[in-house]
């Protein structure tokens, strides 16, 4: 064997330590800059230039190296002194990369908050910095200024649009932006206006485009569309009835003497949880129109959405496309407390139009000692799901043997939500004879009416027969079986029967074979037991490290969420959020990523690759998205908000926990 002199072995040996303290050195600094960070934050308006009534986008970047910024403070404390209206989220956006800079690899992140607001006054207007402030040290943006003109009158909105309308914003052409106010809008619509807590309302929101407006503007009335915001109502119980289409279909509608395209965007059946003021958040979406005029830059149709439409004039025209985003306004619904008056004691919350049905799995053929199952069946346009069990008048001759079992369905009739809740109760019958099992009574609130109601299911009869298995004494059938007995008898051996003599001849030789004591197969023999010994030991210790992760996981995902409950206060909304989505991307990374934090794509991956249904992923997408909009947006969240959002993460780690 080769033999390295001494000298080299210890210069080696030298080389190699030093090698691992640069590592070890780098590691250290990489992890103090990590801890400590580097904000950057930069703002710009877009346009830079309006008028009164156009609406403006503020955008809020921050660069940094540290942990996630804190929520900033805006410079919404002058929008009243500004003349600054309607300042709203638009939503953020992230991203990260890895940069190598003087040897050290540092990551680096970044966050886009978007907000727009709408001047009401003329001049220019200075936007003080925005400020965040990490570990009392604070970080500020550059202020801005915008200059608003007087605007020109906008065409005016048929009285039923009134109020109803919020402007299209154009990035980079207020020209176009203030051609197209009140010509591209989302329209809310909330049926029935006034509502109880627990009664269902349908929202839905069209799309109205003045066609004439866009013509003049110089555009096709090609257009398609992307990126939709669908509101979050999180404090309703919800139910797609028309999700976002992928081709749109257009009608068009007269309003005011003004021609509209009008299409049909989303519905959804909605019932509140609470009385108050509730709002129902901005629909948005971004649409992108042909663009005729002539100095617009040819491009290919990306969505091939109304090439053959005859509505919209037949084959497209020449020319790129135009970006606009297209919003509804923030909407109300004011929900009325029930009633105290007239309430029963045993009201238990079911609100809507209600019915209710019994019924037995066999009536026929019934004998003492069977059991039967009483179904009690509650259904109605309202939210079945959280209804008590019903009193049940157990007759004489029948036993209830447990509380009952329920199940739950939802199902789309004639454009409304209708739910149900069965209830399964297992009854004994304990003598023969006839039994009459009494109406079961209910107690709903009818919105129609305002008033408390009392709903009855029919009554039932059951003939119970005699017992069919009556008690009777084990008789044993069939011979007895003695034991054996020993033969006492001696039987001869004979020489020939069991004797083996001893052959006399010459002794014979032979070499070792494999499978001899000397051969190869006897050692690999002899030593397999141990060589699977040593290899189950292996497996296990990586089923073990690998069965210990769920369990990990879920342990630090309860710490967090105990942590983000205790955050539960409109005054940490910021921490609250930030703790929320730490749990969510902690214990994907704990247990699927070896413990690193993964991005929204690698949220994705993770959950897909492992077995997520779509909805669990599109549900976690959602909710992270959420809190990183929740964590800088300001105001707009109250109590109720953040206890839905903690209970819908918990809901989403218990998936997540029975994924493979």
């Amino acid at each position: 064997m080769t033999r390295f002199p001494r000298i080299h072995r210890c210069r080696f040996a030298s080389y190699l330590v030093a090698a691992l303290a640069v590592m070890l050195l780098s590691l250290a600094t990489s992890a103090r800059a990590q801890s400590s960070g580097q904000y950057t934050l930069e703002a710009r308006l877009e346009p830079e230039q309006a008028m009164v009534g156009d609406t403006v986008l503020y955008i809020l970047s921050i660069v940094f190296t540290g942990a996630d910024p804190p929520q900033p403070t805006l410079p919404t404390a002058d929008a009243e002194r500004l003349g600054l209206e309607q300042w709203d989220s638009a939503g953020s956006q992230r991203r990260q990369t890895t940069q190598i800079v003087n040897g050290t690899m540092t990551m680096v992140k970044a966050v886009e908050l978007r907000y727009t607001f709408v001047p009401r006054k003329e001049g220019t207007l200075i936007l003080p910095a925005s400020v965040i402030d990490v570990g009392g040290e604070q970080y500020r943006s550059n202020s801005v200024s915008l200059n608003v003109a007087k605007a020109p009158p906008a065409p005016a909105l048929p009285p039923a649009l009134q109020g109803r309308v919020v402007d299209p914003l154009v990035s980079g052409e207020p020209a176009l932006q203030r051609a197209l106010r009140g010509a591209v809008f989302i329209v809310p619509t909330v049926q029935p206006e006034s509502v109880y807590a627990g009664q269902q309302v349908l929202v839905s929101h069209h799309l109205y485009i003045d066609l004439d407006a866009l013509r003049k503007a110089g555009l096709s009335n090609a257009l398609g569309l992307r990126n939709a915001e669908i509101p979050d109502m999180a404090q309703f119980v919800k139910e797609t009835i028309f999700d976002i289409p992928r081709q749109l279909t257009l009608k068009e509608q007269t309003l005011g003497g003004r021609r509209f395209a009008v299409a049909a965007l989303h519905q959804v059946a909605a019932i509140p949880t609470k009385s108050g003021e509730l709002t129902i958040e901005p629909f948005r979406l971004e649409l992108m129109i042909r663009d005729a005029r002539p100095n617009a830059r040819g491009s290919a149709d990306p969505f091939g959405m109304f090439g053959d439409d005859p509505f919209f004039g037949g084959a497209m025209m020449g020319g790129g496309w135009v970006t606009l985003v297209a919003s509804s306004p923030t909407t109300p619904l004011d929900v009325k407390p029930l009633p105290d008056q007239g309430k029963p004691a045993n009201f238990g919350g079911a609100v809507g139009n209600f019915k209710i049905s019994a019924q037995l799995d066999k009536q026929n053929d019934v004998a003492a000692d069977d059991i039967v199952k009483l179904s009690v069946k509650i259904e109605g346009q309202g939210d079945a799901a959280s209804l008590p069990d019903p009193d049940l008048n157990v007759p004489d001759g029948l036993k209830l043997l447990e509380p009952p079992r329920s199940t739950t369905a939802r199902r789309v009739e004639n454009n409304m939500l209708v739910s149900s809740k069965t209830f399964d109760f297992l009854l004994r019958a304990n003598k023969p004879g006839h039994v009459e099992i009494p109406a079961v009574s209910y107690t709903v609130f009818n919105p129609s009416t305002s008033q408390y109601e009392q709903i009855h299911s029919a009554p039932l009869a059951l003939d119970v027969g005699p017992s069919k298995n009556p008690q009777s004494a084990l008789t044993a059938t069939g011979p007895v079986e003695t034991a054996p007995q020993p033969n006492d008898d001696m039987t001869t051996i004979t020489n020939g029967d069991a004797m083996r003599y001893i052959r006399e001849g010459r002794l014979e030789t032979v070499r070792p074979g494999f499978g001899s004591a000397q051969g190869g197969w006897f050692w690999l023999v002899l030593a397999l037991p141990a060589l699977l010994v040593a290899g189950v030991f292996g497996l296990s210790l990586v089923q073990s490290r690998k069965s210990r992760r769920p369990a990990a996981a879920s342990a630090a995902s309860r710490q967090r969420l105990k942590q983000a409950r205790r955050l539960l206060n409109e005054s940490t909304t910021g921490e609250f959020y930030e703790t929320l989505a730490t749990t969510l991307r902690g214990y994907i990374g704990d247990r699927f990523m070896s413990g690193v934090s993964p991005t929204l794509e690698e949220v994705s991956h993770e959950l897909e690759h492992h077995g997520a249904s779509k909805d669990l992923v599109t549900q976690v997408r959602v909710l992270l998205e959420r809190c990183d909009q929740r964590r800088y947006a300001p105001g707009g969240t109250n109590l109720a908000t953040m206890n839905n959002d903690l209970d819908q993460a918990t809901q989403m780690l218990q998936g997540m926990e029975a994924l493979r």
